[in-house]
């Protein structure tokens, strides 16, 4: 009988992938504000993500503001962020619009 690798490998893809739900996140720091993209499990809070997740964050299509500054903001396609420098965490609602 002859294993074919090819086979192997999605089956082993597909026993430990998870799908992962993307959310946008407004994560502030003492200096930074930050708006990103973090991925957890289907139907999972950002707190539940936060308190399960590693020492760093990671976090896709971020855009950093420095508080106090008028700079331009940083943009960036991959980042990790300390959660021990985390001060607040929300995640990004639409904007509604105010009634005329």
């Amino acid at each position: 009988m002859e294993v074919h690798a090819e086979s192997i490998k999605k089956k082993v893809h597909s026993i430990n992938y998870k799908k992962k739900e993307k959310m946008r996140v407004i994560i502030c720091t003492e200096s930074k504000r930050i708006e990103a993209d973090v991925y957890g499990e289907r139907g999972m809070r950002l707190s539940d993500m936060l308190n399960n997740a590693p020492l760093f964050i990671p976090v896709t299509d971020a855009v950093v503001y420095d508080l106090g500054s008028d700079e331009e903001p940083t943009a960036s396609s991959f980042m990790t962020i300390n959660k021990n420098y985390i001060v607040m965490a929300v995640e990004r609602q639409k904007k509604l619009e105010r009634p005329s």
